[in-house]
Order: structure tokens, then C-alpha cells, then sequence
């Protein structure tokens, strides 16, 4: 698959169905591609982007597949509630009823990405025990980042206007020093990386996607809107995927891959092998940065298709992803 066609936003193409579904005291914009009788997959987004972000995958899954994506909660078109008392636990508990009511009694195949690998721990939890979960798609996301420390959301909301305060390219410079000085205190072996918003040693997929920051911000993302950013920094750092969840996802049989980039810093690789171990999960090692989308894009997209079509085919995961030369590993025990 050409990677240019997930990056290129002249290649993201109108959703055969979009429109907004009434749950309890919100109203949540989704986009429908693909057809009906296909099998169902949902992508859950990263932090801070609209449903626009998974427009061009969603476009190359929908030639086999019918796709489901979504603005969260305060995110892109859809309402924002009073309170920004925002946890993995409810964004999951909005997408389960998105789907109720979008694929009503349906299996679904689940597919996160960072923040979105948060939530559909959390989402797989209930499909497994309704018997609906298909796959499970962890992308560069771990069990729990760091659940126990209690800050109040005003901390968030001046770190969110530090952060995503000022045009886009300040906003990624700085975003980049700041990172660095968490690493020089709590992960000092792992590389830094130069704070320019251009720093030489980006993928072609990477700058595409510092371009689409630069130009088109408003349109992917939300880092205009430092109070949705603040409730869903926290949303991160409080969340925690439960012995017992991980259990019943363990117990599920269903195929189960988690997408392990090697060089990120913002989820640690530790963290995501963790996961992976926890979860009995086939782990695909990639030498790639947070969003391991810009760094190795082929191979996680193939990831995400075998994961999604070993559901229906004779050999195990593990084969099909032998296959492709993606070097499995496969974790079996706590």
C-alpha cells in the first residue's frame, strides 16, 4: 500500500455516510466508509485529532472493509458537555454506544492508536463479554502511563496552554524541548531529538505529516483548543487498564496484536511490551518513533490487516504475519 495515500489530504476521500448519533447528554460526529456487508472496524484516535486524521486509512480499509471513525467527546464536530472530567473509561463507554446504535449487535474489530490504544482496551472489555469483539489493534499504547498521580485539571490547562499555545511551528519546537527535559530527568539513556520543526532526520512520511501540522492544524487536529487538549492530557496520564480487563482480553481468543515502536518517548518501549505480555499478545518490534505511522507506515498497516483478516482465515496470526516478514514475537505468559 502506498503510504502517500493515507498521508496525502488530496487523497482523503467524502464518507459514504456522516452524521451525528444522540447519546445520553452528547451528540458525537462519526463518518461511515466502505460497505455494509463487509467486516466492521472502528479507529480510535490519537490525542488532540478530528476523525479527519484516520480519513485516507480509512479510505485504503474500506476497499475490504466497512470503517468507523469519530470525533471524541469536545473534539472536531462533535459537543462538548458541561464538565472535562474525561477518563479512557468514558471515552470507551461513548464509543461502545456509538456503535450500539451505528452496528447494533455486530462483531467489531478495534484499532487504536496512543490515546486511542488507551480507549480500546477499555472498548474491547464489554465487546468481548457481549461475544462482539473481532481483533484488537494496540498501536503504541500501553496498560496505564501514570495513573496515581493526582493533579487537578487547572495544571493541565496551564501546561496545555504552554504546550499548544502560539502558531503550529512554536508549538512543535517546543513541544520537542519539553519532552526532552522530561527525558534528562526520568528516561536519561533514551536519544534526544533537535527541537526544530525540521530537524533533518524525519521520514518522508514524517514531514508529510510536520507539513499537515504547519498548514492544515485546525482541520486535523484540536491543539486550538487548550482546555480539550488539558482534559485529554489527563485522560492519558490517569489511565489504567485493570488486572482483571486485561484478563478477560487475554482469556477472549481473539487475535490480539500490539504495535511496539522502539524509539518512543512518550509511551516507553517497556510500557508497550508490558502490555504485550499481559495480554498474551503477538508484539511487532519497530525501530519507530511515538506515532510509528510517519516512521513505518507499510508495515503497520499490514499489521493492522492481518490482525483484522486472521479472524477469518485458516492459519494462526503468527502465520500470517510470518508471511510478511514482520517478525512476530509472540508473548504466551505473564
Amino acid at each position: 500500500m502506498d503510504p502517500s495515500h493515507f498521508s496525502q489530504p488530496s487523497h482523503v476521500s467524502r464518507p459514504e455516510t456522516t452524521g451525528h448519533v444522540q447519546l445520553r447528554d452528547l451528540s458525537i460526529y462519526f463518518e461511515l466508509r466502505g460497505l455494509k456487508h463487509e467486516q466492521k472496524v472502528v479507529l480510535l484516535n490519537p490525542l488532540a485529532c478530528t476523525a479527519k486524521f484516520y480519513g485516507g486509512l480509512a479510505d485504503a480499509l474500506a476497499t475490504q472493509h466497512q470503517v468507523l471513525t469519530f470525533d471524541y467527546r469536545g473534539v472536531g464536530k462533535s459537543s462538548r458537555p458541561p464538565g472535562r472530567d474525561w477518563t479512557s473509561q468514558l471515552m470507551a463507554r461513548d464509543a461502545l454506544q456509538l456503535l450500539d446504535q451505528v452496528w447494533p449487535g455486530e462483531a467489531v474489530h478495534v484499532a487504536g492508536v496512543s490515546m486511542g490504544g488507551f480507549i480500546a482496551q477499555k472498548l474491547a472489555v464489554p465487546l468481548v463479554q457481549q461475544c462482539r469483539l473481532a481483533s484488537l489493534c494496540l498501536l503504541v499504547a500501553s496498560a496505564s502511563y501514570l495513573p496515581h498521580l493526582h493533579l487537578p485539571l487547572f495544571m493541565y490547562d496551564v501546561a496545555s496552554s504552554f504546550l499548544f499555545g502560539g502558531p503550529p511551528r512554536k508549538v512543535l519546537e517546543r513541544s520537542r524541548r519539553s519532552q526532552n527535559l522530561f527525558l534528562k530527568f526520568f528516561a536519561p539513556g533514551v536519544e534526544k531529538r533537535p527541537a526544530t520543526a525540521s530537524d533533518g532526520h524525519e521520514s518522508t512520511m514524517g514531514k508529510l505529516w510536520i507539513d499537515r501540522w504547519l498548514s492544515e492544524s485546525t482541520e486535523w487536529f484540536c491543539i486550538d483548543d487548550h482546555k480539550c487538549c488539558a482534559a485529554q492530557i489527563r485522560l492519558c496520564v490517569r489511565h489504567k487498564t485493570t488486572k482483571e480487563e486485561l484478563a478477560i482480553l487475554r482469556k477472549s481468543q481473539v487475535a490480539i496484536t500490539v504495535y511496539v515502536a522502539m524509539k518512543d518517548k512518550t509511551v516507553l518501549r517497556s510500557a508497550q511490551e508490558k502490555m504485550a505480555r499481559k495480554l498474551g499478545a503477538v508484539a511487532y518490534h519497530a525501530k519507530a518513533r511515538h506515532l510509528g505511522i510517519v516512521d513505518d507506515f507499510d508495515n503497520l498497516v499490514n499489521l493492522l490487516l492481518i490482525t483484522i483478516n486472521s479472524a477469518t482465515r485458516p492459519e494462526t496470526l503468527q502465520e500470517l504475519l510470518n508471511k510478511e516478514n514482520l517478525k512476530p514475537q509472540v508473548h504466551n505468559h505473564l
